[in-house]
């Protein structure tokens, strides 16, 4: 079938009264469907405004984008606008903390384009896998890229909620650069798109999420994230928005069959060879034929060898007694030929090489175009955990 289907949702938790996290699963004019998750931070309610902010901005700016317009344009622009929003309620209530992150994924057809700032998560699920996922943009998620901590050692952190990257928060103020992939995500039958705040993230390992979800429907397959979440600890807000294309439920289909066609000639990444297709049976050789031309190969080379044999003791009982002659040292033989000095040929070309690699085009940093899968730029110095008041792990 095809189609897409979702639905989100957002818990307190088992520690907070308060719930600073929004989200919002919007069905577009154009039938396509956005899907938004925020986790606010700041103090005396500050987070939850800037979450609501942040997510209604952000859709209202999407719908309302021209048609036609280029989609990541589009997603980046709603995240700056975003930012905007939430400075502006953040000056108008005398909280320089107040903050938020956002995730984006808009589902057009079989793809999904896909921005986000902060540390709440997209992940795309396929078959069993998480087959792709966003990068936090967070101090440890720095170190991680740089080799300094390995994943395990980032989760255990003290900085591991300190971002570098927020909506709104005055230290970053005029600093915002939203991250939207330059390609979309290409969706193939029974692939789930799952948002979430770290609420969810912090408890669930990346492997467990598609069994948690198997079999479910998009309501029961969320209500799933949040209930495991709560039993391991519930210390923050959860939410979470599932959306699955060409499916009402999390599968495992099988892979289209692929054809000598459909395989890559050069590889598909450095370090990852080529497939190659399977042997066929008309490309094998007939048993009967190795035999037949090993057992000719020596027919011949033993018949040459007895030949050389039968002429070289002929040659030996015919030839006459070689005379001895003597020759001067001294006087060079001139029926003997010179030995010719071996030049190289100047007319024969030399080994040109190979061209250089062709560079990649430039992008104008002048249009702010959006920013592909790179490393965050510097870090702000803004941590959730200054603004949610008594969570525990930030």
């Amino acid at each position: 079938m095809s189609g897409f289907v979702a639905h989100g949702r957002t818990d307190p938790g088992r520690v907070r009264e308060q719930n600073e996290d929004a989200f919002r699963v919007s069905q577009l004019p154009d039938g396509s469907t956005l899907l938004v998750v925020c986790d606010g931070m700041g103090g005396h309610g500050g987070g939850q405004l800037a979450s609501a902010a942040a997510v209604e901005r952000i859709c209202r700016s999407v719908a309302e984008a021209p048609a036609g317009q280029d989609a990541r344009r589009v997603l980046y622009d709603a995240l700056v606008q975003a930012h905007a929003a939430v400075l502006s309620a953040a000056a108008s209530m005398g909280d320089s903390q107040m903050g938020t992150t956002a995730v984006v994924a808009w589902v057009r057809g079989a793809q999904c384009f896909v921005g986000y700032v902060g540390d709440s998560r997209l992940y795309q699920l396929r078959n069993g896998a998480v087959v792709e996922r966003t990068r936090d943009h967070t101090r440890v998620e720095l170190l991680v890229q740089a080799g300094q901590l390995t994943p395990e050692q980032a989760r255990e952190h003290p900085d591991a909620h300190v971002l570098a990257r927020t909506i709104g928060a005055a230290v970053a103020a005029g600093t915002l650069n939203p991250e939207v992939w330059r390609e979309p995500l290409a969706l193939q039958p029974g692939d789930g798109l799952l948002l979430c705040s770290d609420g969810l993230h912090d408890y669930l390992q990346d492997a467990e999420l598609f069994g948690l979800g198997e079999k479910l429907d998009v309501k029961a397959a969320v209500d799933r994230f949040v209930s495991e979440a709560n039993q391991r600890g519930g210390a923050d807000n959860i939410t979470v928005a599932l959306g699955i294309f060409g499916d009402t439920a999390l599968r495992r289909h099988a892979p289209p069959a692929r054809t000598i066609l459909d395989l890559p000639s050069v590889p598909a990444s450095p370090g990852v060879p080529a497939a190659a297709p399977a042997p066929t049976e008309t490309g094998r050789t007939p048993a009967w034929l190795v035999p037949a031309v090993v057992a000719g190969v020596v027919a011949l080379v033993l018949g040459a060898l007895g030949g050389w044999l039968v002429r070289g003791k002929a040659s030996a009982q015919a030839a006459p007694p070689v005379p001895t002659v003597s020759v001067d040292a001294g006087t060079p033989d001139a029926g003997a030929p010179a030995a010719a000095a071996a030049a190289p040929d100047a007319g024969e070309p030399a080994d040109g090489g190979t061209a250089g690699a062709v560079p990649a085009p430039a992008v104008d940093a002048g249009t702010a175009a959006p920013a592909a899968k790179s490393a965050p730029k510097a870090p702000a110095k803004t941590s959730k955990s200054e603004g949610k008041q008594g969570k525990a792990k930030k």
